[in-house]
């Protein structure tokens, strides 16, 4: 009896203790939530400040459309070779806190020597060595990022929030100013940004260790044998990715054809994130119930409006900036559907992994685009190449759709 009321005391022991340190993990681990705002925002800041502008900076410097697609390929092919590399290296979330670290700060430094530039030649290693660095970062981040939402029972969408907001606060700073001290000064600006990012990432590392021991271990040949997932790839580089390619472009119909000044266009932009921010915001309440291939129709029929209204080049501008909002409105409830879709399809524990498998396959498609649209702008105009580009997003729609209704995808039995 007596040995009895000692294991029960034992037991209940062990129990609270339990509970105590999961309680404790918990907290840190919500720490590390909060925390991931800030560099969220911290880091999209400081990429507002420059990849918004490279390829206005480039068109600055005399480069044509073709030179400026070709530039940007390199960014492409060399995302699609080291990629897979990265997907090896970042094999839990301790070496993903000390990529994130140590890759910004590499990138930071290659962004205030690419500002000191003007030889296509130069800017072509940099570019190359700027892929390396920050290719894989995003991947890794909502990989980190999704781990501890799904550990912590927050949603994803209030992260990725901060950096939309990011956005949308740079992107006009920036624009006005580029207009005054001009795009070397804002750039090494950025890049000082981004090595305080790298450092900021520290500190990250402190607050708490979120490895679990018995974390299930990447399962590499079920993602590629997941035909719900290779379906999804398919769908995204044909909706997400050519969308992607029109964008580049955007800043130059705007500046050059419609004849705004860079800090002008960063309002337009900035209004644009705006609809990116709220509808990121609202989404999680809209659309928390709604049916994935609902939300596939809106968003995917919204980025289809907006790169084919564009092809219409000459129509005024109170039309195309409105229908330039679209893509805002796509993206913000694309990036609220992305990840939670992508974890049902192959898991918390893999969806690090299947981001990065996606960017290496879509960097293939990129690549090519990127090396022909410029080409074929040049020839046959704005009009003709995104009218074709919007019919490939919408056929992509239209076939990604049906295959849903005839068969629903594999989904994970853990969600976030």
């Amino acid at each position: 009896m007596i040995q009895r009321c000692v294991q029960k005391k034992k037991t209940i022991k062990k129990t609270q203790m339990s509970l105590f340190l999961g309680y404790a993990m918990k907290e840190k681990l919500t720490k590390n939530y909060y925390y991931l705002k800030f560099i969220f925002f911290l880091r999209f800041f400081a990429d507002s400040m420059f990849y918004s502008y490279t390829a206005l900076y480039l068109a600055s410097i005399g480069l044509k459309e073709g030179m400026i697609g070709t530039i940007t390929s390199i960014t492409t092919i060399t995302c699609l070779i080291v990629n897979p590399i990265w997907s090896i290296v970042a094999k839990n979330n301790k070496v993903s806190r000390f990529l994130l670290f140590i890759l910004t700060i590499i990138e930071g430094i290659l962004i205030i020597i690419y500002g000191n530039m003007d030889l296509p030649s130069l800017i072509m290693v940099l570019t190359c060595l700027l892929a390396v660095s920050s290719g894989p970062y995003y991947n890794i981040l909502d990989g980190y990022a999704s781990s501890i939402c799904e550990k912590t029972g927050k949603k994803y969408s209030n992260i990725r929030v901060m950096g939309s907001i990011a956005y949308l606060v740079g992107v006009p700073i920036s624009g006005i100013l580029i207009g005054t001290i001009g795009f070397t000064w804002v750039f090494c600006i950025s890049g000082i940004i981004f090595i305080l990012t790298g450092i900021s990432s520290l500190l990250l590392r402190k607050q708490s260790d979120i490895e679990n021991k018995n974390e299930k271990k990447r399962d590499y040949f079920g993602i590629i044998k997941n035909k719900s997932f290779i379906f999804y790839v398919i769908f995204y580089i044909l909706v997400i990715t050519v969308s992607t390619v029109t964008d580049s472009y955007v800043s130059i119909i705007y500046t050059q054809v419609k004849g705004l000044t860079t800090t002008e266009y960063s309002f337009v932009n900035a209004l644009i994130l705006v609809f990116e921010t709220v509808f990121l915001l609202i989404s999680g309440k809209l659309f928390s119930k709604t049916k994935d291939i609902y939300l596939i129709l809106i968003f995917g029929l919204c980025f289809f409006l907006k790169v084919y209204v564009i092809s219409f080049t000459d129509l005024p501008l109170y039309i195309l900036i409105p229908f330039s909002c679209l893509r805002g409105v796509a993206y913000g409830i694309f990036l609220f559907f992305h990840i939670r879709y992508l974890i049902k399809l192959v898991g918390v524990e893999n969806v690090t992994t299947a981001a990065i498998i996606l960017s290496v396959l879509s960097s293939l498609f990129q690549f090519t685009l990127n090396n022909t649209v410029g080409y074929i702008i040049e020839i046959m105009g704005y009009g003709f190449t995104y009218k074709i580009l919007s019919f490939v997003i919408l056929g992509a729609i239209i076939v990604y759709s049906f295959i849903l209704c005839l068969k629903k995808p594999k989904i994970c039995e853990k969600t976030m």
